[in-house]
């Protein structure tokens, strides 16, 4: 994943109007993990926790991907995915995207309280979904990095009192869902920036603009595709995958969307 501590401008006055990866991480795999999590510092501001944010959740959705053979074995009960294993390995997930251990953090600052708010969110989303998860004969679950995010990201916004919000989305021809379109910043930061020719790859979009009274800090952090994406997202183009839906005939390290995190400044606290 991609470390950028630079915040770029964005014009406020065009856009005040204004969360498919998956898989393991692989060295090979276009994610810019090392060059930009070398030596990286604890930043309590709110673009770095918003960075931050995305890229625990990206782990996490990294880590259900991984996880789809097991989840959808309709041979198997128990399939050994409880969600203190589950949250254990997004944890070791995160650190390597990120460069941060949470053990190591400042367990009094707002970047951890907030990290470890929505880890603690995910392990309750696991634990929600646990018994479908091991039900056996039904081989699809209907548990995949989006539906995974999906339910993470409303039960983390009513714990942050929607002073945070958590998105998916890609441009319009690459959607598989209505709930993952992107609004106007969302398209023009897909579009205008992340997909063009000299922006560097793998680099999070950062802007603070005003949301009518609200100044907010929007990250869209771009995913790419990784090789258990593919079940549903690769070859053969046009086939059904195992939720019904045509695969799109993608290769690993194509462009999968971004997440999108959104924070009304100075709104975090540790409680």
């Amino acid at each position: 994943m991609r470390l950028f501590h630079k915040s770029s401008c964005f014009p406020l006055v065009a856009f005040l109007a204004f969360l498919l990866s998956c898989g393991s991480l692989n060295p090979s795999q276009a994610y810019a993990v090392a060059e930009f999590s070398k030596n990286r510092i604890e930043d309590q501001g709110d673009s770095a926790i918003a960075i931050a944010l995305a890229e625990l959740l990206h782990a996490g959705r990294l880590v259900i991907s991984d996880q789809q053979i097991i989840i959808n074995d309709p041979q198997k009960g128990d399939k050994g995915l409880d969600s203190s294993v589950v949250t254990d390995k997004i944890s070791d997930q995160f650190s390597v995207i990120s460069g941060y251990e949470m053990d190591k953090l400042d367990h009094g600052s707002v970047l951890y309280f907030q990290l470890d708010s929505l880890l603690l969110t995910m392990k309750e989303t696991i634990d929600k979904n646990l018994p479908h998860i091991n039900k056996k004969e039904v081989a699809y679950k209907e548990f995949g990095p989006d539906e995974f995010t999906k339910a993470v990201a409303k039960a983390f916004a009513a714990k942050t009192k929607d002073n945070v919000e958590i998105h998916i989305t890609n441009s319009y021809s690459s959607l598989r869902s209505f709930w993952n379109r992107p609004d106007k910043w969302e398209k023009y930061a897909i579009e205008k920036r992340i997909q063009g020719a000299l922006y560097p790859k793998g680099k999070p979009v950062v802007d603070h603009l005003k949301d009518g009274s609200k100044h907010i800090v929007r990250v869209a952090y771009p995913e790419y595709y990784a090789q258990s994406c593919l079940l549903c997202h690769g070859s053969p183009k046009a086939e059904k995958d195992i939720t019904g839906t045509k695969r799109e005939g993608k290769r690993p390290e194509d462009f999968a969307g971004i997440i999108t995190v959104t924070i009304v400044k100075d709104s975090l606290t540790t409680h």
